[in-house]
């Protein structure tokens, strides 16, 4: 099911399986170039066997929610990741599911139906204005690998860096080096000879 507030000339969804893995590419094609709307997709996957649900932004926190007050994942190019993972009360993947949509934003809005024992995903792009485009494609990813929940999580990383082109960032070596924090020991209160006295009892 999809819902946009933009006139689309052609709608397609390409599903790829290998093994337990689905991949769904979603191409859709504006009439003209514009700065489109809000865009949403929504799907359901049955809630078997299912004792919680880890999200990069909040991983002590893995309530299974209602659909009707989702759990709630926001993800752009500066934080968090278009990523969940469902896993059973033996930490074994049940289902994952993660987007290629990196960089902009993207909101994935996830809780269980009581009614059909099924979980409710709902995806939205195009929350925030992006330059004009007359065509956008993504994939949607989920896993049903019967495999610890961190391997799944682990995979979604392989598959970025693969299908997606991201490359985690070079981290040089002066970054693994401790560092003084001024705050810490001062908050505002902070003066020149202070702080020259506190670095010569560091560097010794």
């Amino acid at each position: 099911d999809y819902r946009t507030g933009d006139s689309i000339k052609d709608f397609f969804v390409n599903e790829k399986i290998e093994q337990s893995v689905h991949c769904y590419e979603i191409s859709v094609k504006f009439q003209e170039k514009i700065i489109p709307q809000e865009f949403s997709i929504k799907f359901t996957i049955p809630m078997k066997d299912v004792d919680g649900i880890w999200t990069p932004l909040d991983s002590k926190n893995t309530e299974v929610l209602p659909h009707w007050n989702p759990l709630k994942i926001e993800s752009n190019i500066s934080q968090g990741m278009p990523l969940f993972c469902a896993y059973s009360d033996g930490g074994e993947n049940r289902f994952s599911v993660a987007l290629s949509e990196l960089k902009s934003n993207v909101y994935m809005g996830v809780g269980v139906v009581e009614e059909t024992c099924e979980c409710e995903v709902e995806i939205k792009l195009f929350t925030t204005p992006v330059n004009p485009i007359d065509e956008y494609s993504f994939v949607v990813r989920v896993d049903y690998s019967k495999i610890p929940f961190y391997s799944a999580i682990k995979d979604v990383k392989k598959w970025w860096e693969k299908s997606v082109g991201a490359k985690p960032c070079v981290a040089p070596e002066a970054s693994k080096y401790p560092v003084y924090s001024t705050w810490y020991n001062f908050h505002q209160n902070i003066t020149a000879l202070g702080l020259l006295k506190e670095l010569r009892i560091a560097k010794e």
